[in-house]
Parts: structure tokens; C-alpha cells; sequence
């Protein structure tokens, strides 16, 4: 049974391998798709802003990203993927134990 798609289980989506992040990286990256500017990100995870601009230019490179537009775009899109594997998988559990509870 496959819990999340295959594309997210393989560290991919759209063609973006979020696996080449490095966590710190892929924190600032999920910031950015919540919307936060960079100094939110650097007073959320204690780093400068300096720092958070070169995490973002290093992000930019690894997922081919042109600008904070575009990766918020991709990280909502992947963010929803995973909201609508939970649902499904929720949705199938209950739906076993429905079964096996008559």
C-alpha cells in the first residue's frame, strides 16, 4: 500500500528533487512557501538574513527555481500533494475499519 505518491516518495515532484536540500535548507524553503519574509525565517530558525539569502540562492540552483515566487509555488504544490495523500490514506482507514468492524 502506498502511503504518499510515488513521485514524493521518491524525493521528487514536478520533476524537483527536494532531496538534494539540505534540512536547513529545506526549513527556509518551507518558509518561504508559508509566506515569510527572510527576516521571519532568520528570527524563526536564528540565522541572519544574510545567511537565509544565501540559503535561498543555494536552493534556487539545486530545484532550478527562478526566484521566491516560483519555490513558494512548488513547495504549495507539494504541501497539497501531501495533504491530499493523508487524506486518502484516512479515508481508506476508515473505510477498513468500517469493514472489519461489521
Amino acid at each position: 500500500m502506498r502511503l504518499v505518491p510515488k513521485e514524493i516518495e521518491d524525493n521528487s515532484f514536478a520533476g524537483v528533487d527536494f532531496s538534494q536540500l539540505g534540512r536547513s535548507e529545506f526549513a527556509v524553503a518551507t518558509l518561504v512557501g508559508l509566506e515569510c519574509r527572510n527576516r521571519e525565517i532568520g528570527r524563526i530558525l536564528g540565522l541572519t538574513e544574510g545567511t537565509i539569502k544565501e540559503y535561498l540562492n543555494s536552493i534556487f540552483c539545486k530545484l532550478g527555481v527562478s526566484d521566491r515566487l516560483e519555490l513558494s509555488s512548488l513547495v504549495n504544490d507539494l504541501s497539497q500533494e501531501f495533504a491530499e495523500a493523508r487524506r486518502n490514506l484516512v479515508t481508506k482507514n476508515k473505510k477498513d475499519r468500517s469493514r472489519h468492524s461489521n
